[in-house]
């Protein structure tokens, strides 16, 4: 195939890095940006162009991954869609046109595939394994990080984190509650406060605190941030039959043997060689981002339906509007 990754900033370059280790076909670059165009050429020998005409020109595309900022998303899926490329794009944060894309996505034929990382992890598919037959489960979750050091090698008001659509801590919300959706089944309620906890030029609130009611008498608490100055990835889950704890990591996957009264570590398939990107907190797992991409490639040629679709996700951003006060019109509502 011919494969297109639009936007080459951190995510661009690592689904780059990915396909080149995963799969044969040629892929190319597009970048408005000619310094990273010039960067991704020289340090993944790729060859890039300025926009999709461009490329188009040159060739036929067969697939686009969609790695540029959340706002831009709809009007570039919808372009691939109607040039009848399958896309796989990253998370959306917002879902500005979902039906209308979905609609594309049926008419044309392609493929529409939506990021949703935790989802293709071992332990979030192990969980989901162990879990299945419980009820009544709790879980504790708390995941953080200083905005900062997100991308220390950039400032954070340089991308889309510091857009209070596209918030840091919303972003956190979209990547996390469809794998918690799909585990402790569908979300009836989420109770909500949030607040300012740095001094940190944000025009949202940092440290958000949500309570969730699940199908099944499933609940959970969830706290996100982006004030916690030692990157946090802290959950535990139990009930009277088990009590399991993760601290972003396979190797903290454990859970508490009641009988020997000690925490044994659960066994894993095994896992992919991919290196970790030392630019990253210790839990962004990317063997994870890879077998999404393996996923992506499954639905396009066997069919093999995605873990998360746009309807589902549709249903997610709409929990995360209502948290933040947003009415369906897009506007906030009085808290």
């Amino acid at each position: 195939m011919n494969v297109a990754v639009i936007g080459l900033g951190s995510m661009g370059k690592r689904r780059i890095r990915l396909l080149s280790l995963e799969r044969k076909d040629t892929v190319f670059g597009v970048e408005t940006d000619a310094a990273r165009r010039r960067q991704c050429t020289e340090e993944l020998g790729i060859p890039c162009c300025a926009d999709m005409t461009e490329l188009r020109s040159k060739c036929t595309v067969d697939c686009v991954f969609v790695c540029t900022s959340p706002l831009s998303h709809h009007a570039i899926i919808k372009d691939c869609l109607l040039h009848k490329e399958h896309v796989f794009t990253e998370i959306n944060i917002v879902n500005d046109g979902y039906g209308e894309l979905m609609e594309l996505s049926r008419s044309s034929g392609t493929r529409l595939f939506l990021s949703s990382t935790p989802l293709y992890s071992r332990e979030v598919s192990r969980l989901r394994d162990m879990l299945r037959s419980e009820r009544n489960l709790s879980y504790l979750y708390h995941i953080g990080q200083y905005l900062p050091d997100w991308h220390p090698w950039e400032s954070y008001k340089n991308f889309f984190v510091a857009d209070a659509r596209t918030n840091a801590c919303r972003e956190i919300f979209a990547i996390e509650l469809p794998w918690l959706s799909k585990v402790y089944g569908k979300i009836t309620d989420i109770s909500f406060r949030r607040k300012k906890a740095t001094a940190l030029d944000l025009p949202y609130d940092d440290v958000c605190f949500a309570t969730i009611m699940h199908e099944n008498g499933n609940s959970g608490m969830f706290c996100v941030d982006v004030a916690s100055r030692k990157a946090v990835h802290s959950f535990e889950t139990f009930n009277e039959n088990v009590h399991i704890f993760w601290n972003g990591t396979p190797d903290s996957f454990s859970a508490y043997n009641v009988q020997e009264k000690r925490l044994e570590p659960i066994p894993l398939a095994s896992a992919g060689n991919v290196a970790h990107d030392a630019r990253y907190a210790d839990f962004i797992i990317e063997d994870d981002y890879l077998q999404e991409v393996r996923a992506f490639f499954d639905y396009i040629e066997h069919d093999v339906p995605p873990l998360h679709t746009f309807s589902e996700d549709d249903a997610v951003i709409g929990w995360i509007n209502m948290m933040e006060g947003i009415t369906a019109g897009g506007t906030e509502s009085v808290c």
